[in-house]
């Protein structure tokens, strides 16, 4: 019987977040007859991360980084690679690529698995130094995944690496999660708004991410405040879902606008498909996206989407009328689009959820696993 392939998925974090889903769902999904999934986080991992993964059989690490300034943490790597016998490592995020780089030169040639560095995130805000540095310790076997072709756009642009060391790997979801709860739609709905005291006539808005500057969640409220002042428009509610450190100020923020009666701050929900079959729309407010999982989970649940017009956006979104579109960061057409999407009527508002739900068919969870697992397979042939 061959011996597995034994791959450590490194992280910075493991909390909610896009990258950290996609390690959970690698180390879950990958083919367990061929692979032997384990996870390291540099810092303390989620308690419901942690017991996700462990209920799952998967062996979990930290190297329990509490500063910047933890010299020693590259040895604990390397001798964690070592004991483990680790043949690939694949690093998700700046702190844990470059961490993944300096631990390799504490390791002899032979002892030295195999390396893939994904990035999930277009960040034209970082200072140039950060991609200097990618450049700089980036092995000249190592692969490069980009989420997204947005992202190949934009880190290579900024990293000057050459175009042909990357690799794109669309993020996937579990589109048939999404196809069962459709068939319980009308309970999820009727148990949402009896929970929350929300009428059968309003309309539920809903945005899901983690709360930070980048992901708009301020715009919208703003927006939302706007939306209130028009006699106009059909009674709607807006439920904000995730955790992160803007939730205070997002919280005062509705308080002092006046707008608990109309927006409900959920906090973090661990069921997002069971939340999004029971809501009426979608709204993706950020300034700056990678690849947003909760966009893709939004069309696989049929919703009508308003969607800040980012790179990320049209490329998951495509041309079809699948969404309305508004500049990031533009308050009074994010307003407008929320005005204009809740004035559609009930066939214009199904027939936009049915264009995004076949859109989502291209971003289903085991096309990503396939990949990876292919690249995988394509290094291991390469080097023998």
């Amino acid at each position: 019987m061959t011996a597995r392939v034994n791959i450590l998925q490194l992280i910075t974090e493991l909390r909610p977040g896009g990258a950290e889903w996609v390690v959970g769902e690698l180390a879950k999904g990958l083919d367990a007859d061929r692979y032997r999934s384990q996870v390291c986080s540099l810092r303390p991992p989620d308690p419901v991360f942690r017991a996700q993964l462990e209920g799952c059989g998967i062996e979990l690490f930290s190297l329990d980084i509490k500063s910047k300034l933890d010299v020693l943490a590259p040895r604990r790597l390397a001798a964690l690679l070592r004991s483990k016998e680790i043949d690939i490592l694949h690093s998700h995020l700046f702190h844990a690529n470059f961490l993944g780089s300096l631990a390799l030169h504490f390791l002899p040639p032979r002892q030295r698995p195999l390396c893939i560095r994904s990035v999930h995130a277009a960040e034209e805000h970082l200072r140039p130094w950060r991609y200097w540095l990618e450049a700089w310790t980036l092995g000249k076997r190592d692969s490069i995944v980009c989420v997204s072709e947005a992202v190949k756009s934009s880190f290579g642009r900024r990293s000057r690496i050459s175009d042909d060391r990357f690799l794109v790997i669309p993020n996937g979801v579990d589109l048939e999660l999404h196809r069962e709860k459709q068939r319980t739609r009308a309970e999820l709905r009727s148990e949402l708004r009896d929970r929350l005291r929300i009428p059968a006539s309003s309309l539920i808005a809903c945005a899901v991410g983690r709360l930070e500057a980048r992901k708009g969640q301020e715009d919208l409220l703003h927006a939302w405040r706007e939306l209130q002042k028009d006699q106009g428009t059909p009674q709607a509610r807006l439920l904000i879902a995730g955790q992160g450190r803007e939730e205070k100020r997002l919280t005062r923020l509705a308080h002092d606008s006046g707008l608990l009666g109309s927006v409900t701050i959920l906090g973090q929900v661990e069921d997002v498909p069971s939340l999004l079959a029971a809501v009426d729309l979608f709204v993706m407010p950020s300034r700056s996206e990678g690849f947003c999982l909760a966009l893709v989970e939004a069309m696989a649940a049929a919703l009508p989407i308003l969607a800040t017009d980012l790179a990320i956006s049209r490329e998951l979104l495509g041309p079809d009328g699948a969404a309305l579109l508004v500049p990031p960061s533009d308050v009074g057409e994010l307003c407008s689009g929320l005005r204009r999407l809740i004035r559609l009527s009930d066939k214009e508002r199904t027939a936009m959820g049915a264009a995004a739900r076949e859109r989502s068919g291209l971003f289903g969870l085991p096309a990503m696993l396939e990949r990876y697992q292919e690249l995988y397979s394509q290094l291991l042939t390469a080097r023998m």
